[in-house]
């Protein structure tokens, strides 16, 4: 008999083999058991397969998992989560000796290797990422309750061990690395099953522990609630400097996000991006239920900020590099939960089918050999109705060329466009109500552009507001006939 059954219920299948993988090179000496639920067949060393053909959610399937586990400790898993080395190991030696009920939660990183805030409900730490004795769940009216679908199960199971006057505990050297993984078989879950087992757990421990806590919407009753102003500051600084001198620009940021400071365009150092960012969101209509893609993200700024208004944005760029800092700024932010970013040439990722309600591009057209390509598979992924909104360089009032050339040069721009060539392909393609405006036309906006290009767009931190602002002031009363540095594109499907 094991000593560990981890129960691990997948519906993807190559997530699914590396988890198990990853347990045998982490916990080599540890006897352990992997339940695997899923709807495709499994033959792994230590894996027990039971075939689920119908989804009936993840709560069912550890249901069906622990009924065929015979170890005496229980790891609730997921295909999204690795195992560290040593983690079963340290795990067992830490619930030896405990008094039952009792729950050891796993620390949690996220793949950048941050570690992760301890999960709460009503205040209260809950073990997501588990170990519970067969002992523990006797007490406490067995494991997962089916009463729930594929949310909330884990602290129901805390709630449950802290009613019977149990204990939760966190092991401090054993390690999960969550890798979020955001595609259609999460985003569907959560469609079908957040709000109904949300619901179901409000009604069944609101009454009992949530004074304080405003049920009408779950973020406020996952965290402490309501912290003080200045217990939530004094929590911030301490992160901050907790950090150490190679992570106060992090601490400092994570002070700020806290607050809901950061991300914002403001902090970026070029005056054009800024207004070119307000100029595009702003006319966008942007719902908090819309899916977003991102083409062309580079470092990701823009697509954390389109997350704070958005349900999910996804963000493309070719560079490996860009991908790697973008998933960095959104964790720094808080927004790692609410974007996936995706490698490679869009026309070669599977992005689905009329899965986004808005398509953002921030001047990123013009260094795509093949953009004809890419406009089709925006349509292509475009949900009827949806809204291409993105903005490409004119460079129409620039009249030196040398000035031209070397934006060419410095930029990797392989083309500039006009706004009679833009509208020709994009209703060729089958685009309705293309509407292309001209922006930055202003004289000052063309003497400063020009300046920019052989400076190499080098704004000072502060300095930058002043060209903004004067910026925003002349474009705001300049006219639109000659011509603009940058084009502004709507389009509908």
């Amino acid at each position: 008999m094991p000593e560990i059954s981890i129960i691990l219920p997948s519906l993807r299948q190559e997530a699914l083999f590396q988890r198990v993988r990853e347990f045998s090179l982490a916990c080599p000496d540890v006897d352990y058991e992997i339940i695997v639920v899923s709807p495709f067949e499994v033959k792994m060393d230590r894996v027990v397969h039971i075939f689920e053909r119908d989804r009936k959610g993840c709560i069912h399937a550890h249901g069906l998992a622990y009924h065929h586990a015979s170890g005496e400790y229980i790891v609730p898993w997921s295909d999204d989560a690795s195992p560290t080395v040593g983690c079963l190991d340290n795990m067992l030696k830490f619930m030896k000796g405990k008094r039952d009920p009792f729950i050891a939660s796993f620390r949690i990183k996220n793949k950048y290797h941050y570690e992760l805030s301890p999960w709460r409900v009503y205040g209260r730490l809950y073990a997501c990422w588990a170990c519970v004795s067969r002992r523990t769940l006797d007490m406490v009216g067995g494991y997962y309750d089916p009463v729930f679908r594929s949310y909330w199960a884990d602290p129901d199971l805390s709630l449950r061990v802290i009613t019977k006057g149990g204990k939760i505990g966190t092991c401090r050297n054993t390690w999960v690395i969550l890798q979020h993984i955001n595609d259609k078989v999460r985003a569907d879950n959560f469609d079908k099953y957040f709000k109904p087992d949300t619901d179901t757990f409000i009604s069944r421990w609101h009454h009992q522990y949530g004074q304080g806590y405003d049920r009408g919407e779950w973020k406020n009753f996952n965290t402490e609630v309501p912290p003080s102003r200045w217990k939530k500051l004094s929590s911030c600084v301490g992160s901050a400097l907790s950090c150490g001198k190679d992570g106060v620009r992090r601490g400092v940021a994570a002070v700020l996000s806290r607050f809901g400071i950061l991300p914002s365009e403001y902090a970026w150092r070029n005056p054009f991006k800024i207004y070119e960012y307000q100029q595009l969101v702003g006319g966008a209509k942007l719902e908090p239920s819309d899916e977003v893609l991102d083409f062309g993200c580079g470092s990701g700024r823009q697509a954390c900020l389109l997350a704070k208004r958005s349900r999910r944005v996804v963000g493309v760029d070719v560079s490996p590099s860009e991908i790697e800092k973008a998933g960095l700024y959104a964790f720094r932010y808080g927004v790692e939960k609410k974007v996936e970013f995706r490698c490679g040439q869009i026309e070669k990722l599977d992005l689905g089918r009329e899965c986004f309600d808005k398509i953002f591009s921030f001047s990123v057209l013009e260094h795509v050999p093949n953009y004809e390509e890419a406009l089709g598979v925006f349509l292509s992924v475009l949900k009827p109705g949806g809204s291409l909104i993105m903005s490409v360089d004119s460079l129409a009032p620039i009249a030196d060329n040398n000035i031209l050339e070397q934006h060419r040069d410095d930029h990797s721009v392989l083309r500039y466009f006009t706004p009679q060539e833009l509208e020709t392909l994009l209703t060729r393609l089958g685009y309705r109500h293309v509407e292309i405006t001209s922006l930055f036309t202003s004289r000052y906006a063309v003497r400063l552009f020009e300046r920019s290009v052989i400076t190499g767009f080098n704004f000072h931190r502060w300095k930058k507001f002043v060209a903004y602002w004067r910026l925003a002031i002349a474009e705001r009363f300049a006219g639109a006939s000659g011509g603009g540095i940058f084009l502004c594109v709507r389009a509908i499907k």
